[in-house]
């Protein structure tokens, strides 16, 4: 097998032999060094789901740490989305019909 034509498992394995960084097998490999870093943190069970990766994103652009909802606005605990509307906004649902919301 040519130097260019290894598996993934192969590329994973010679990463984790610690010899390489990321960056080093890109350049043998010729593909992107994101690539093999994704495909060693999936191997690893530690990749990040695609919402933890655009929060990550939002934060870099802004400098600053997303605020996460309050727990007791959690769905799972229950909570209709009316009901979580209405603490959010603070008025009455029925004020929005009736033209006195905003």
């Amino acid at each position: 097998m040519s130097q260019k034509r290894k598996s993934k498992e192969e590329i994973i394995a010679e990463y984790l032999s610690g010899d390489y960084t990321f960056r080093e097998l890109g350049i043998k490999y010729n593909i992107p060094y994101r690539t093999i870093a994704g495909w060693v943190w999936a191997y690893q069970g530690r990749s990040i789901s695609w919402r933890e990766k655009m929060k990550r994103q939002r934060e870099k652009q802004t400098g600053q740490p997303e605020t996460e909802l309050p727990k007791e606005l959690n769905f799972a605990e229950g909570a209709s989305q009316t009901t979580i509307a209405k603490q959010i906004v603070g008025r009455n649902h029925s004020n929005w019909r009736d033209g006195n919301g905003y």
